[in-house]
């Protein structure tokens, strides 16, 4: 979940946006009732480095409220939509690689996808993702990097595949 584009997206439009919001509340709310409140200059100096140092504490915790909350929400979603595909029995993808073309053939209906180098492949310590592309909904599929005999030899000739159409490879430690 955490390498879909929409859900980077929208995690790292919270955790810029919470910031700006305070700094603006702070200018637009706190600075005029200070100035309203203050009888001195310095009472006014002492109030506004008050309320600042209050909003950078609220800022503080709710940056990690939103991201304790986006790191559920991955977890939530991330679960239901595996028990969902587990129980429709779409978890298992057939995927293999023509070499002449260069496609990838995924499916019972053999549906062929050319390598490009649009693909980005994450290779995480169990498995290699693939994404094509950067939009919101972007075609992806992964392989677990161990199984059978025969399962590795597929996996190997896959990722050669890609190395030589000079796919983008990224790799992660998660």
């Amino acid at each position: 979940m955490r390498n879909l584009s929409a859900f980077r997206i929208a995690y790292w439009f919270v955790m810029i946006s919470v910031p700006i919001v305070y700094f603006i509340n702070y200018l637009r709310l706190s600075r005029p009732a200070n100035v309203k409140v203050a009888e001195t200059a310095a009472q006014l100096h002492q109030l506004n480095k008050e309320s600042f140092i209050d909003m950078m504490i609220a800022a503080g915790i709710f940056l990690i409220l939103a991201h304790l909350l986006m790191k559920l929400l991955e977890k939530i979603i991330g679960t239901k939509l595996y028990w969902k595909f587990t129980k429709s029995g779409a978890t298992h993808l057939l995927v293999g690689v023509d070499k002449e073309k260069g496609d990838f053939v995924l499916g019972e209906d053999q549906k062929r996808v050319p390598i490009t180098d649009a693909f980005i492949v994450v290779s995480t310590p169990n498995n290699y993702l693939f994404y094509k592309g950067r939009s919101l909904n972007p075609l992806m599929f992964f392989l677990p990097k161990r199984g059978s005999d025969s399962h590795d030899e597929v996996v190997k000739e896959m990722i050669e595949a890609v190395r030589r159409e000079n796919v983008t490879m990224k790799e992660r430690k998660k």
